[in-house]
């Protein structure tokens, strides 16, 4: 692989910077043993229990409150260090997220089927990509798991999972007040603000944040001359933390959110050359529009405000008996979207989206019982933890689209109820070697039933289907040393299966099976020179089963889009973490995913020809090949106790297609994004003052590329080069 400039040069520099400082051996006793030399140790929950990353044999990549402010992520997407991880804003709707996790995810933005990776907040699991593209302030910290979590996580966590954790409020603490005020580029601006406080000391604390960010879009609209993909978000949260005795605790929080964002701008980019699956588009042959419109310009004559109003109520208790903990996790969360798409990307009311309205509620109840053994391990020791979970959910879609003016409508209402029980223990039958095994037994029902486009309440389709699943996976570690931990890790995972409710008649509303996965991976989690240096590898392997798939069935129209289960791949890779800090200044990171991936099973007609054809040599979606990331950050101490800090960052990815048909349209070439900061902060901790350039060499990419039934041709680009400053203060 043939690294870009700017991430060779940062490679270099932090090779050089880490040689050319003495090892912790040649150190002064003083210095050998200064904190600021160690690498400070995550705890994480990989495993629904508090654990030091390091000893959890699960590809888990932590980013914390300082991670999240280094590298200015403002929301999910902004996400970009973690190998083999792919996160994007949905291609129509501002509040969306596409996850994929080793090459697994979904581009849907449907409810009718469920994303293969399982995001959370506060361990409150969402039930669709709407809303999930997650505004990342007052955080705590952001655990992305890499591979099934099936026994632990559940349904639909084929790929991974992505964790989010809240800020709590400390009962032990005092009145404190911390916040950002940023500007920049485009006319953004964030205010972030959050203050905790104890109501009753070593009892009850409060906490509550606030977020208000706005920004004009970064995309010029031909059309009108105005701006396209903006955001303007407004949220809340308020906590509260409940410790009457060293053997209770309870964490309530609540949150409201507003989206008013912009449309994210469909850029036309049809053209007179036809290619296979990808012939020359109505909007080129008969509309005449047949010139792509160039990187990120727009001309679209349909841009109405988006609209998204979003909540949840979660409540999380633990109760300590002698050695175990019985934990209880409930949460309520409902959303209501307005939608207005330019479907078409052209200056003609050609396809557009009027009025498209979603609504959904979920609900969850989970209940753990683990065994306490205060992170200690050793010979004969058994830790475990059992449970059982019921969810809920239920939505009703009004989907309108108009085509030349002439609108027809489609209605769909879905009832989902899932329980499952699992467990998992883990046996040390040395103080050097364990084993562990786990299993979850799923049960889920979900109940359709809708108008498709064109059709009258008397066609109204009515579909119930139940799924089950039974997945497990064994593993075992092996400590060479306190420093060093190599496993081997077996799992299973599924994707909840679904009743396809975006099909155009209702004959072929018809319901797909879950898709499963086999996984195995290799690990080793080092740390050397005194915990200086921090290295972290995976080798895995996935065997993917049933994929769902959008395909192309017979039907009165010519042709039905439906989801089926139509493919099997294989997918196999490395992941390397590198983190390294030579001196107590500068502290070096170098992460770098591999992935191999194929279809080996895929006969089915995608693009409505007529005749299933052979597609195993289509790319899988949002997995290239080379994924590689660095960072270098430096801190100056001043003689006033002030201190300056550098950062740059670069991150590369090899070609790959962001659409599951694998067209040209979808061809992303590879990019190269680079962002850099330089910080001053006071020496009392109370103020700081930041400068940032994101995207400094204004690389050009797209996080989607579709076409629209032969109709239209469209893409949509990631972020321009952006700047400017933050003020940070901690009162």
């Amino acid at each position: 692989m043939q690294l870009s400039k700017p991430i060779s040069i940062a490679l270099g520099y932090s090779f050089l910077a880490f040689m050319l400082t003495p090892v912790a051996g040649a150190q002064s006793p003083s210095d050998d043993r200064s904190p600021s030399l160690r690498i400070e140790e995550v705890v994480v929950t990989a495993r629904r229990r508090d654990e030091s990353l390091q000893s959890v044999p699960v590809a888990v990549t932590a980013l914390g409150e300082d991670d999240i402010s280094r590298m200015n992520i403002k929301n999910l997407a902004d996400i970009r260090n973690v190998p083999n991880v792919e996160i994007a804003t949905s291609q129509l709707q501002p509040s969306g997220a596409t996850f994929y996790i080793r090459g697994v995810g979904n581009k849907a933005q449907e409810p009718f089927i469920d994303t293969p990776v399982a995001v959370s907040v506060d361990g409150i699991y969402l039930a669709t990509s709407t809303g999930a593209l997650i505004d990342l302030f007052d955080i705590q910290q952001v655990e992305i798991l890499r591979g099934p979590q099936g026994t632990l996580q559940g349904r639909n966590s084929p790929g991974g999972a992505v964790n989010v954790t809240t800020k709590r409020p400390d009962p032990n603490g005092e009145f404190n007040v911390t916040g950002e005020v940023g500007y920049g580029r485009f006319d953004s601006y964030d205010i972030k603000l959050a203050a905790g406080a104890p109501l009753i000391n070593d009892v009850l604390a409060v906490r509550t944040s606030l977020l208000v960010t706005e920004s004009d879009g970064h995309k010029d609209n031909l059309f009108d001359g105005e701006s396209l993909g903006g955001r303007t978000i407004y949220s809340a949260r308020s906590s509260l933390m409940y410790t009457p005795n060293e053997n209770f605790d309870l964490f309530l929080s609540a949150d409201y959110s507003v989206n008013r964002s912009d449309p994210t701008g469909t850029r036309s980019a049809n053209s007179s050359v036809s290619y296979p699956r990808q012939p020359v588009s109505v909007a080129c042959s008969m509309l005449g529009f047949c010139e792509p419109v160039g990187k990120w310009d727009v001309d679209t004559d349909f841009n109405n405000t988006y609209k998204l109003d979003s909540g949840g109520l979660s409540a999380t208790a633990n109760m300590r008996l002698e050695d175990t903990v019985i934990t209880s996790v409930t949460g309520y969360r409902k959303l209501k979207e307005k939608q207005n798409v330019d479907v078409d990307g052209l200056p003609i009311a050609f396809i557009h989206v009027v009025d498209g309205r979603l609504e959904l509620d979920q609900f969850s109840q989970e209940v753990r019982w683990a065994s306490d053994n205060q992170g200690v391990a050793g010979k004969g020791q058994f830790d475990w933890v059992v449970g059982g979970i019921y969810f809920e959910s239920e939505y009703d879609l009004s989907q309108p689209v108009a085509v030349f003016g002439e609108t027809t409508t489609l209605l769909g209402h879905q009832e989902l109820e899932s329980y499952a029980l699992f467990g998992q223990a883990t046996y040390y039958t040395t103080d050097a070697w364990s084993i562990s095994a786990g299993l979850r037994q799923t049960w889920d029902r979900k109940r359709y039933d809708g108008v498709q486009a064109g059709f009258t309440e008397a066609d109204r389709a009515y579909v119930s289907k139940r799924w089950d699943n039974f997945s497990f996976e064994l593993g075992t570690e092996y400590r060479i040393s306190d420093d060093h931990l190599v496993y081997a890790r077996f799992a299973q995972g599924y994707r909840a299966g679904g009743i396809s409710g975006g099909a155009n008649t209702p004959e072929t509303v018809l319901p797909f099976d879950p898709e499963t996965v086999d996984s195995w991976e290799l690990g080793a989690k080092t740390e050397w020179f005194e915990s200086r240096v921090i290295a972290n590898l995976a080798l895995f392997f996935n065997d993917y089963k049933d994929m769902q798939h959008n395909v192309t069935l017979p039907s009165e129209f010519g042709f039905a889009p439906v989801i089926r289960n139509a493919a099997n791949a294989e997918i196999k890779g490395l992941e390397l973490e590198v983190i390294a800090r030579p001196t107590s200044q500068l502290t070096t990171r170098l992460s770098y995913g591999y992935m191999d991936s194929e279809y080996k099973d895929f006969f089915s007609d995608l693009v409505g020809s007529g005749e299933p054809v052979d597609n195993t040599d289509l790319r899988l979606p949002f997995a290239p090949k080379n994924t590689v990331s660095v960072s270098v950050d430096y801190h100056i101490p001043l003689a006033s106790g002030d201190e300056i800090t550098l950062f740059a960052s670069a991150t590369k990815k090899s070609r790959h297609t962001v659409l599951p048909l694998d067209l040209p349209v979808a061809a992303e070439d590879g990019s190269t994004i680079t962002d850099i900061s330089v910080r001053y902060d006071l020496a009392n901790g109370n103020l700081g003052f930041e400068l940032y350039g994101l995207n400094i060499f204004d690389q050009h990419y797209i996080v989607a590329g579709e076409i629209i039934g032969g109709a239209t041709h469209y893409q949509i680009d990631g972020h321009r080069r952006t700047y400017g400053g933050r003020v940070f203060f901690n009162f």
